[in-house]
């Protein structure tokens, strides 16, 4: 008999154990960043690309 076991075949150090099934709801306290939701400001080490900051037309980044 073979027991099958939720790992994948690479891991990341400090990892182990079988792979469990969870839900976003479980992992986080809220979600704060999508449709509807303001835009972060600069933090002057993180820049934030916004859906809005591709242009429509061209598909390009707008840095504007």
């Amino acid at each position: 008999m073979v027991i099958k076991m939720n790992v994948p075949k690479l891991r990341f150090t400090g990892f182990y154990g079988d792979w469990e099934k969870t839900s976003l709801k479980k992992l986080s306290n809220e979600i704060s960043y999508g449709m509807n939701s303001p835009s972060k400001e600069y933090d002057g080490k993180n820049a934030y690309i916004r859906i809005t900051d591709i242009d429509e037309n061209t598909g390009r980044f707008n840095k504007n």
